[in-house]
Protein backbone atom coordinates (compact mmCIF):
# COMPACT_ATOMS: atom_id res chain seq x y z
CA UNK A 1 0.00 0.00 0.00
CA UNK A 2 2.95 2.08 0.84
CA UNK A 3 4.22 2.34 -3.09
CA UNK A 4 0.64 2.65 -4.30
CA UNK A 5 0.97 6.19 -2.20
CA UNK A 6 4.28 7.00 -3.05
CA UNK A 7 3.65 6.56 -6.69
CA UNK A 8 0.48 8.71 -6.49
CA UNK A 9 2.53 11.31 -4.32
CA UNK A 10 5.24 11.32 -7.02
CA UNK A 11 3.04 10.76 -10.44
CA UNK A 12 0.89 14.37 -8.41
CA UNK A 13 4.25 16.28 -8.27
CA UNK A 14 5.20 15.00 -12.03
CA UNK A 15 1.61 16.17 -13.12
CA UNK A 16 2.31 19.71 -11.58
CA UNK A 17 5.98 20.02 -12.82
CA UNK A 18 4.54 19.80 -16.67
CA UNK A 19 1.45 21.63 -15.99
CA UNK A 20 3.97 24.75 -14.49
CA UNK A 21 5.85 24.48 -17.82
CA UNK A 22 3.01 24.17 -20.04
CA UNK A 23 1.50 26.91 -18.21
CA UNK A 24 4.75 28.86 -18.76
CA UNK A 25 5.17 28.01 -22.45
CA UNK A 26 3.02 30.88 -24.50
CA UNK A 27 3.10 28.87 -27.54
CA UNK A 28 1.12 26.29 -25.96
CA UNK A 29 -2.26 25.78 -27.80
CA UNK A 30 -6.07 26.15 -27.00
CA UNK A 31 -6.00 22.57 -27.34
CA UNK A 32 -3.25 21.54 -25.15
CA UNK A 33 -4.98 24.02 -22.75
CA UNK A 34 -8.22 22.63 -22.81
CA UNK A 35 -6.96 18.77 -22.16
CA UNK A 36 -5.15 19.93 -19.45
CA UNK A 37 -7.93 22.19 -17.71
CA UNK A 38 -9.84 18.81 -18.46
CA UNK A 39 -6.94 16.48 -16.53
CA UNK A 40 -6.94 18.87 -13.81
CA UNK A 41 -10.64 19.09 -13.75
CA UNK A 42 -10.89 15.24 -13.07
CA UNK A 43 -8.35 15.45 -10.53
CA UNK A 44 -9.67 18.19 -8.72
CA UNK A 45 -13.36 16.26 -9.20
CA UNK A 46 -11.40 12.63 -7.25
CA UNK A 47 -9.56 15.15 -4.60
CA UNK A 48 -12.79 16.82 -4.11
CA UNK A 49 -15.05 13.43 -3.18
CA UNK A 50 -12.11 12.28 -0.93
CA UNK A 51 -12.75 15.45 0.93
CA UNK A 52 -16.29 15.23 1.16
CA UNK A 53 -15.96 12.08 2.65
CA UNK A 54 -13.46 12.32 5.01
CA UNK A 55 -15.53 15.91 6.09
CA UNK A 56 -18.46 14.06 6.38
CA UNK A 57 -16.96 11.41 8.42
CA UNK A 58 -15.56 13.92 11.03
CA UNK A 59 -19.00 15.67 11.21
CA UNK A 60 -20.51 12.05 11.98
CA UNK A 61 -17.70 11.53 14.49
CA UNK A 62 -18.49 14.32 16.18
CA UNK A 63 -22.30 13.76 16.23
CA UNK A 64 -21.86 10.16 17.59
CA UNK A 65 -18.84 11.16 20.32
CA UNK A 66 -15.80 9.49 18.79
CA UNK A 67 -14.24 12.27 17.76
CA UNK A 68 -10.40 12.07 16.97
CA UNK A 69 -8.74 15.15 17.04
CA UNK A 70 -5.60 14.10 14.48
CA UNK A 71 -8.14 12.60 11.95
CA UNK A 72 -8.71 15.63 9.96
CA UNK A 73 -4.89 16.45 10.52
CA UNK A 74 -4.09 13.20 8.85
CA UNK A 75 -5.54 14.37 5.95
CA UNK A 76 -4.34 17.48 5.60
CA UNK A 77 -2.13 15.84 2.05
CA UNK A 78 -5.96 15.51 0.53
CA UNK A 79 -7.00 18.92 1.56
CA UNK A 80 -3.98 20.44 -0.21
CA UNK A 81 -3.88 18.18 -3.27
CA UNK A 82 -7.49 19.44 -3.58
CA UNK A 83 -6.76 23.46 -3.62
CA UNK A 84 -3.38 22.93 -5.71
CA UNK A 85 -5.42 21.19 -8.27
CA UNK A 86 -8.23 24.27 -8.20
CA UNK A 87 -5.53 26.70 -8.64
CA UNK A 88 -3.64 25.01 -11.49
CA UNK A 89 -7.27 23.74 -13.05
CA UNK A 90 -8.76 27.25 -12.82
CA UNK A 91 -5.38 29.01 -14.52
CA UNK A 92 -5.74 26.61 -17.32
CA UNK A 93 -9.74 27.61 -17.70
CA UNK A 94 -8.86 31.18 -17.44
CA UNK A 95 -6.19 30.92 -20.24
CA UNK A 96 -8.38 28.37 -22.20
CA UNK A 97 -10.93 31.43 -22.05
CA UNK A 98 -8.66 33.89 -22.96
CA UNK A 99 -7.50 32.11 -26.28
CA UNK A 100 -11.13 31.82 -27.50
Amino acid sequence: MEYFILLSVVGFCCLCFYSYYVLKDKAATKQKCFHMAVTWGAVLTLFGIFSAIFILVAVFSIITKEWDNTFLLTKAPVFIGTYVSFVIFTKYKKRYKEDT
